[in-house]
């Protein structure tokens, strides 16, 4: 074989072990294959291609994010809940062991009458009630009554001697004893509305007429007293019959209040007397 021959069989070799250059879409020139990864298309802003692979890349830490978020924001809520319902289920709590403040109610009959041996006595119906639920009841330890005539300042104290109830009796309208005086226990589903009855034991004190102070005194187990102050306009005629009872009976007299009112006020004083009832003699 020749030299030239030899050349030209060396060639083809050459030129046999060369690779042919590859096409891309993307380019419609050649592109050269080399050992390292393609170098990434850099948007020019002329085509959406490398945005659309920016886009896809981010989509997935978008989600990440709002996921995030949302757990995020989730757990405040969680949080929140559990102080909320803590915060109701404490105050439940307190509540239910802590006695309610008492309700007095005043009632619109005042009953003043006096026994044949000269003894006042005075008979009031309060009512007692709580709006609130506690396992630990509102009681009302004592009651007491004081009178005092305005103009001369004559003042007297009664005591709780029991309570009655009323009852008619052959036309009359009549008291019967009902039960000793003791503590009265108050609940939201159990008012209370005694008859509490006071009497004088050195004899009756009222001996003019005019207006009489009266204070009700609320004494609470554990807590403050409530005073209530209310007033009875007593005129000569049933001044007299007060004063002058049958030598075995009761003379008496009945005052009515025009308007009833409740209080939670440890000290409240009414402005309106009780004025006789001609209706109940």
């Amino acid at each position: 074989m020749g030299v030239d021959a030899v050349d030209d069989q060396l060639g083809k070799n050459a030129t046999s072990q060369i690779p042919a250059p590859r096409i891309t879409p993307e380019s419609d020139g050649p592109v050269e294959e080399s050992g390292s990864e393609p170098e990434p298309v850099v948007d020019d802003g002329q085509d959406g291609v490398a945005n659309r692979d920016i886009s896809i890349e981010e989509k997935p830490h978008k989600r990440r994010f709002f996921s995030e978020r949302a757990n995020y924001w989730s757990t405040i809520a969680t949080a929140f809940t559990a102080v909320a319902a803590l915060a109701i289920s404490l105050y439940t709590a307190v509540q239910l062991n802590t006695r309610a403040d008492l309700i007095v109610s005043m009632p619109r009959l005042i009953d003043v009458r006096s026994w044949g041996n000269g003894r006042l006595y005075i008979t009031v119906q309060p009512s007692f009630f709580v709006d609130e639920k506690s396992d630990v009841s509102t009681v009302v330890s004592d009651l007491k009554l004081r009178i005092l005539h305005r103009d001369t300042g004559e003042a007297y104290p009664l005591l709780w001697r029991d309570n009655v109830e009323y009852v008619v009796d052959d036309g009359s309208f009549r008291q019967r004893w009902a039960s000793r005086p003791g503590p009265i226990v108050v609940k939201a589903e159990a008012p209370q509305s005694p008859n509490a009855r006071f009497r004088r034991l050195e004899g009756n004190p009222i001996k003019h007429p005019g207006v009489w102070d009266l204070a009700l005194t609320v004494d609470r187990l554990e807590q403050s007293s409530i005073v209530v102050r209310f007033c009875i306009n007593i005129d000569q005629r049933t001044l007299d019959r007060i004063a002058s009872p049958p030598a075995q009976g009761w003379s008496s007299a009945v005052f009515r209040s025009l308007s009833n009112f409740t209080t939670t006020e440890q000290e409240v004083s009414l402005a309106e007397c009780y004025t006789e009832d001609a209706a109940a003699d």
